[in-house]
């Protein structure tokens, strides 16, 4: 077996995540957080980033679905949220993660152009 200097190869590895960093910086979303309004049956699931919040309408769903929140259709993200299309997918599904990690453990998601199903996992 070869004798490996794990001093150089941390280093290395290192290295290469902070530059890979660096290239995609503008794709990575930090500081990414969720917050909740409960009213009853339903509420606002609030998204908040660096640029701003998103807050998303939602409701408690019925039989297997836990929950729905509803977002924006592609042709009116932009308008409704200020953000690029090209963020939207990346949103939604932090958004889903986070809300299943917080509020529906055990659930999945389903993320369609009007809005992101929670639903328990049989």
């Amino acid at each position: 077996m070869n004798d490996i200097d794990l001093d150089i190869l941390e280093k290395a590895i290192l290295d290469g995540v902070k530059q890979t960093s660096k290239n995609n910086i503008d794709s990575v979303k930090l500081h990414q957080k969720l917050s909740y309004i409960s009213l009853g049956r339903g509420g606002y699931v609030i998204y908040q980033d660096d640029k701003g919040e998103i807050k998303f309408d939602y409701e408690f769903g019925g039989g297997d679905c836990v929950a729905i929140i509803f977002v924006p259709e592609p042709n009116h993200w932009h308008k409704q949220t200020g953000r690029n299309e090209s963020e939207r997918l990346q949103i939604l599904t932090f958004v889903a993660q986070q809300a299943i990690r917080d509020q529906a453990p055990g659930c999945r998601y389903e993320i369609s152009d009007k809005f992101i199903e929670l639903v328990n996992s049989h």
